[in-house]
């Protein structure tokens, strides 16, 4: 994954200075009530338990703030995360954030989207093609006994 060691020195020096900034200027958020925690959520319409590792979630005022670290950011992953999210808010937290920001570490960037009630339907569609997308390239995903597995998570 890295070109050599100097890159690798290099890169983990980058997203560490990001984090301490990103999180130096967190440090006021009173009471978060998510803090750096996997959590389940299972999403009966589509049949799919989706799982996500939360980093911030705080309470504002009017809804509340949710905040994911990332160093892999690539348009088509950060589409992704924006659906699970959607879904997890909705069935999790019972409600839409009223602020997602997406923090990619190699870079210092956020990339910010609120979420409106209508995108919960796209965001069930986009995860039920994921899923079936995922069943048919894996049909017979056995577990180390040979069972075939069932309610596999997707995840980030």
């Amino acid at each position: 994954m890295f070109e050599s060691k100097k890159h690798y020195y290099k890169t983990l020096i980058t997203t560490t200075d990001h984090l301490m900034q990103f999180l130096q200027a967190d440090r006021n958020i009173e009471s978060p009530i998510i803090l750096f925690e996997q959590i389940d959520t299972w999403i009966k319409e589509i049949n799919v338990r989706l799982q996500l590792h939360l980093h911030v979630v705080s309470l504002t005022p009017d809804s509340f703030t949710l905040k994911k670290y990332v160093v892999y950011h690539h348009p088509i992953y950060i589409e992704s995360l924006k659906h699970m999210i959607t879904l997890f808010c909705h069935h999790h937290l019972n409600g839409l954030a009223g602020n997602i920001e997406i923090i990619n570490l190699l870079e210092g960037k956020v990339t910010k989207f609120n979420i409106e009630q209508t995108q919960v339907r796209l965001s069930l569609d986009y995860i039920e093609l994921i899923k079936n997308m995922k069943q048919e390239a894996f049909p017979l995903s056995m577990d180390q006994r040979g069972f075939r597995r069932q309610n596999q998570p997707i995840r980030h």
